[in-house]
């Protein structure tokens, strides 16, 4: 099973859309989901705190059918950490990370 897991760093370039594989399973961590909508995607799961995704998305997400998981701001992952546990516990084989990068370094190093 593939996922695409969309992170809140930069979008994904256009160039690349293309070339992005199908997916069984799409998660988004946090503010990723504006990346997921952008990709005229559908999210399966969306995770995070929640302190950078706006309400409107979250709101679609939920009328959407996606399972909401949120998590306190006071937590030892990242967002992205949390939405790859979730691939990794639904199965997930192959995994494409999008918007990883941008801005924060230490978001960044530990998605790497």
């Amino acid at each position: 099973m593939h996922a695409i897991v969309a992170a809140g760093g930069d979008p994904l370039h256009e160039a690349w859309i293309p070339a992005l594989p199908g997916a069984d399973l799409v998660v988004a961590a946090d503010s990723g989901l504006a990346h997921v909508f952008a990709l005229g995607l559908t999210p399966d799961v969306v995770v995070g705190d929640f302190d950078s995704v706006t309400e409107t998305d979250l709101e679609r997400a939920r009328q959407l059918g996606a399972r909401v998981e949120q998590y306190p701001p006071d937590k030892d992952a990242t967002d992205l950490e949390l939405a790859l546990d979730v691939v990794g516990a639904l199965g997930a084989t192959t995994v494409t990370v999008i918007g990883a990068g941008g801005g924060r370094l230490d978001h960044l190093v530990g998605g790497l």
